[in-house]
């Protein structure tokens, strides 16, 4: 268990709480999950910030293998001195199409993703959303580090892991596959 110091005002006077931030229980958890969902299914469907990571992906690969080639040349000639371009070239290379696709999905990065990353928050913390939404950036942060520390998320996440082989291993013996004859 954690505590953090929550701002909230009465009228036009300021009081200050201690929250207690405990483990999440299950419903939390299952809160927390279908917040991840949502908010990855938004940057997924987004075309803008779709084309602008693609765009940038292609060129950084580009620049990746022609490196290989001319390190792989230079090697082949006995040339200890040779000309690669470095990976962060990709951003100038990809140009303006780049930030016009970053602008366009400006609306979830700037609108849905921090309501979906309070929200999220709010759930796995047990503060009300509204608020959590009026604390200051640091005590926003503060909940956030209570929040990991208190759950001991990178554990949970390898857990998580664990547990899904182990489903998986009991659903392929219940359900084993079929497998297709030609006849």
């Amino acid at each position: 268990m954690a505590q953090v110091e929550i701002k909230t005002y009465e009228g036009n006077k300021q009081v200050t709480e201690t929250q207690e931030i405990k483990e999440m229980g299950l419903k939390q958890i299952k809160g927390v999950a279908k917040e991840i969902n949502k908010l990855v299914k938004d940057v997924n469907t987004n075309d803008h910030l779709k084309n602008a990571l693609d765009s940038f992906f292609k060129k950084r690969n580009e620049i990746v293998e022609e490196n290989k080639r001319l390190h792989q040349e230079a090697l082949e000639k006995g040339l200890d001195n040779y000309y690669q371009t470095n990976e962060s070239e990709a951003f100038k290379q990809v140009g303006a199409q780049f930030f016009k696709d970053v602008l366009g999905s400006f609306e979830l990065v700037l609108e849905n993703a921090p309501e979906s990353l309070q929200n999220l928050i709010s759930i796995a913390s047990g503060i009300q959303y509204e608020k959590l939404g009026e604390q200051n950036i640091y005590t926003f942060l503060d909940v956030v580090d209570a929040v990991v520390e208190v759950n001991d998320i990178p554990k949970l996440i390898e857990r998580l892991k664990k547990s899904k082989d182990a489903y998986s291993t009991v659903i392929k013996a219940i359900f084993p596959k079929k497998e297709q004859t030609n006849k």
